[in-house]
């Protein structure tokens, strides 16, 4: 299997491609159910699988140049087309999330930073 470098990656909101991201990281994740019956063999459990979800958190440089960021800044709660790319087009992820966090981070001795968090809403998909 081939190794990719994260300098290669992207991400973009809609149709516009974050310029200043530094990071991007997705947590796909299955909810499971306890379904052990009384007197269970071996005394182990026994689970069933049921809902999907996924979130999303992209981390970058903050910039009031960078569209993608500026767009974000008046979309929380709302709805947005995500595009997570892992080594460059056509190798990607992509969703609709929900904008549910901006936490800019500022330093006096560092650069400033904010982290964009993302609830997944429906599927996320891998092409």
């Amino acid at each position: 299997m081939a190794a990719f470098a994260g300098v290669g990656a992207s991400v973009k909101e809609g149709t516009t491609t974050f310029t200043n991201s530094n990071k991007w990281t997705l947590s796909v994740k299955n909810a499971t159910k306890d379904v052990t019956p009384i007197g269970a063999p071996g005394s182990w459990a026994i689970y069933l699988g049921t809902l999907n979800s996924w979130t999303v958190k992209i981390s970058g440089w903050f910039d009031t140049a960078d569209t993608a960021q500026t767009n974000l800044l008046a979309l929380v709660g709302q709805s947005v087309a995500l595009t997570l790319n892992v080594n460059g087009t056509p190798n990607g992820f992509t969703g609709s999330a929900i904008l549910n966090g901006i936490d800019p981070n500022i330093d006096a001795q560092n650069p400033e930073t904010v982290d964009f968090s993302f609830q997944g809403s429906g599927p996320i998909a891998f092409a």
